[in-house]
């Protein structure tokens, strides 16, 4: 059903990895490549609710957040992977 929601909305059967992405990042910084950006959430019109980043600069205003922009998808991978395969609690 979740992964049937994503397919609905966007067209690919499947599941985000976003929470798990997060845990990686606090265990493993070094797998995420930050960029510092200018960043706002929107309180108005189509955009409502969603964080808004001022990639080009032109708010003039400072940055003030660290956005992961990509990370080591085969290293995240191999992480998942020995975590689901050790016993519970014991990952740490």
């Amino acid at each position: 059903l979740y992964a049937g929601n994503y397919e609905d909305e966007l067209g690919i059967f499947a599941c985000p990895v976003h929470d798990a992405v997060c845990i990686g990042a606090l265990l493993r910084p070094e797998l995420v490549t930050y960029e510092k950006v200018c960043m706002d959430i929107s309180t108005e019109g189509i955009t409502a609710g969603e964080s808004v980043v001022d990639f080009a600069g032109e708010w003039g205003r400072k940055e003030n957040v660290w956005l992961g922009m990509s990370i080591d998808t085969q290293e995240f991978v191999n992480v998942v992977t020995q975590a689901l395969e050790k016993p519970r609690g014991a990952f740490v």
